[in-house]
């Protein structure tokens, strides 16, 4: 019997040790997003700018 109860008690550690696991990551990979959200919004506003102020692609600036 013991051998059952060690058995469940080991497989809620894993399971929990999991769930630990795998809120580490969801939680690496959400800051990574925001990362790459954030250069890509800057790149964005980057190249807007040059577009903008460029008069081969603007033509209304002077």
């Amino acid at each position: 019997m013991s051998d059952g109860v060690n058995g469940t008690t080991n497989c809620f550690n894993n399971v929990e040790n999991l769930l630990v696991f795998k809120s580490i990551v969801t939680s690496h990979l959400l800051k990574k997003a925001q990362h790459i959200q954030s250069v890509n919004q800057t790149v964005f506003e980057q190249f807007y700018e040059l577009a903008v102020n460029s008069p081969r692609i603007n033509p209304f600036v002077a």
